[in-house]
């Protein structure tokens, strides 16, 4: 992302967008995974019995940070 892009967003973005590029994380998606993202037209689906939606029940994100090693 270009610095200029950068300048006119919230601080809180620009914080973000620095920590992310130092970290040689990219804080942009690429052009062809927003084409991808663009071209999906609803939920999948699948006839697989041992397929099952898990929306409803309760779920947590385990996120492993630098801090924790």
């Amino acid at each position: 992302m270009s610095r200029s892009a950068v300048a006119g967003r919230s601080e809180p973005v620009r914080s973000a967008v620095e920590t992310m590029t130092e970290r040689s994380l990219e804080p942009e998606f690429q052009t062809a995974a927003l084409r991808q993202l663009r071209s999906i037209a609803g939920p999948g689906e699948s006839a697989d019995p041992r397929v099952v939606d898990l929306r409803a029940m309760p779920w947590c994100a385990l996120v492993e940070s630098v801090r924790d090693r």
